[in-house]
């Protein structure tokens, strides 16, 4: 009698773990199924510039205190994702490339003749569909090992079953 209601708790109990499986199982096709959606293509450009000077010293213009201005001449402040061309300063990067600081322009004190080449960059960050399906599929397999280590482990831990 005891003997039936062991092998009873232990029926009930694989019916439970597949059912909690399948469960998990199916959360994860919606989880990667709805990342892949949430993770649309998109296309992004922006500017990365560099300063090389005749002195041979490089410098990238926007991580310096050189005062930034759009294509109408007014002043920007932030360059966070900067999708438009960028002037800068001409002669504090002059004073950069000379004395490595821009000091002497802010003081007026500054009559050299340009020594500088402003090299522009024009990067494209896009993520395309193949990129999308990538991500989804990547997210998908990693939770279903997971779920399988974690399922192996209930099984050996409770039932007793070997499987390694």
């Amino acid at each position: 009698m005891i003997e039936q209601r062991h092998n009873h708790f232990k029926g009930v109990f694989k019916r439970l773990v597949r059912v909690i499986y399948i469960s998990l199982l199916v959360l994860g096709v919606v989880v990667s199924v709805g990342l892949t959606l949430e993770l649309k293509p998109y296309s992004v450009a922006f500017y990365s510039y560099k300063v090389i000077c005749d002195n041979g010293n490089q410098f990238d213009p926007t991580s310096k205190p050189i005062d930034k201005y759009d294509e109408n001449g007014y002043k920007l402040k932030d360059l966070i994702k900067q999708d438009k061309l960028i002037n800068f300063d001409e002669k504090q990067i002059i004073s950069e490339c000379e004395y490595k600081t821009v000091w002497y322009a802010w003081a007026g004190k500054i009559n050299i003749p340009k020594n500088y080449e402003l090299k522009v960059e024009k990067i494209i960050d896009e993520r395309t569909v193949i990129n999308q399906i990538k991500v989804g599929l990547v997210v998908f397999i990693f939770y279903n090992l997971i779920l399988e280590v974690v399922r192996r482990i209930v099984l050996y831990v409770i039932l007793g079953r070997k499987f390694i």
